[in-house]
């Protein structure tokens, strides 16, 4: 594999820290799975949200997403379809209260939503990928050539470094979940409340996705 040239790497590395330190839609996602059902599924909540940011990696560095951006329906699908399913998730938290169910059963389909929501996200995040597209080549060494392997190679440092603050999140605050949960006890406003964070996440990136 080629990589780029090592000030150019330090340069990304500081870039990319910055970046990923900034509050998002994803690092919302993830406190509220960790608050509401503990470290393990907040731990599998930043697994599905940095899957999801390889494959824009690996779809920007053979520039496949240059032609998504080009194509309009192609776009508003990504553009759109993660509002769609985080709208759909926080209503059906509201009127599908999680009392209602086996506790044990339920703690296991929320495990693997934690992940699966959390790939829904990373993946139709308009945001992501005209992120990656302006972001990576930026610090590509042109003279060593083969760019999809640059690109590749930042895009996993990239990935690192979001997991490691994405575990560090949700070991601090799965430290104070208790201390947070004192509006959760009860099961009601639980529902409502997480809900609610779901269907924020979904307006927010509404908004963003109209500038686009």
């Amino acid at each position: 594999m080629i990589i780029p040239e090592l000030a150019n790497i330090v340069a990304f590395i500081l870039a990319s820290t910055f970046l990923i330190i900034s509050p998002g839609p994803a690092i919302v996602y993830i406190l509220t799975r960790t608050v509401e059902k503990g470290y393990k599924a907040g731990v599998l909540s930043v697994l599905g949200v940095e899957l999801g940011t390889l494959v824009h990696v690996i779809l920007v560095a053979f520039g496949f997403s240059s032609v998504l951006i080009k194509s309009n329906v192609g776009f508003s699908i990504i553009k759109f379809g993660g509002i769609f399913y985080l709208t759909l998730l926080g209503f059906k938290r509201i009127y599908h209260p999680k009392n209602k169910f086996d506790q044990n059963i339920l703690t296991k389909r929320m495990e693997k939503e934690a992940f699966s929501g959390g790939l829904i996200i990373s993946l139709f995040n308009p945001k992501s990928i005209l992120f990656f597209v302006v972001f990576l080549p930026q610090f590509v060494s042109i003279s060593k050539k083969e760019e999809a392997s640059q690109m590749m190679f930042l895009g996993v440092v990239f990935i690192l470094i979001a997991i490691v603050w994405g575990m560090f999140v949700v070991l601090t605050y799965n430290k104070l979940k208790k201390h947070m949960k004192k509006i959760f006890l009860i099961p009601f406003n639980q529902d409502y409340i997480v809900g609610g964070i779901y269907i924020g996440i979904a307006l927010l990136s509404l908004l963003f996705c109209t500038k686009l």
